[in-house]
């Protein structure tokens, strides 16, 4: 029990102090530096509408300047949601790419055992039938 015990430690330290982020396997001082980038870009993002916000609400009427800024902020968002929506679609055609290159791996796989397997099956039918039913019985005694 200890022996397991001290591979789950070794494990969950490497987790904590190796070099890449679990989930993505990318380095995590490149994720800290993209997370920074993000947030400052943000806050610029901000500074920007408040400057344009003080510029139209000076140039401008009242209720022309608030139309505009509801316009820029109703852009922003459309912006952000055609961003997120390419993103989205990305990620799917990538799954889909790698299901359909993981389903094509797994057909060539199964062909090739078809393959190496079909002559010595043919040679030896009832010998192929013995083996597997004995094979069928020990899997079945270790499950039960």
């Amino acid at each position: 029990m200890t022996l397991l015990v001290n591979i789950a430690e070794q494990m969950v330290m490497r987790q904590l102090l190796g070099n890449n982020f679990p989930i993505t396997g990318k380095s995590k001082v490149v994720l800290a530096a993209l997370a920074l980038a993000a947030f400052f870009a943000l806050g610029a993002m901000g500074m920007a509408l408040y400057a344009a916000g003080l510029w139209v609400w000076q140039t401008y009427p009242p209720h022309l300047a608030a139309l505009i800024m509801a316009g820029c902020l109703f852009g922003c968002a459309l912006l952000c949601l055609l961003c997120g929506w390419g993103i989205m679609a990305y990620r799917q055609a990538k799954i889909a790419r790698m299901k359909k290159d993981f389903f094509k791996s797994v057909q060539e796989f199964l062909i090739t055992i078809d393959d190496e397997l079909k002559g010595p099956i043919e040679e030896n039918p009832k010998a192929s039938m013995l083996i597997a039913s004995l094979c069928g019985f020990l899997i079945s005694q270790k499950i039960v």
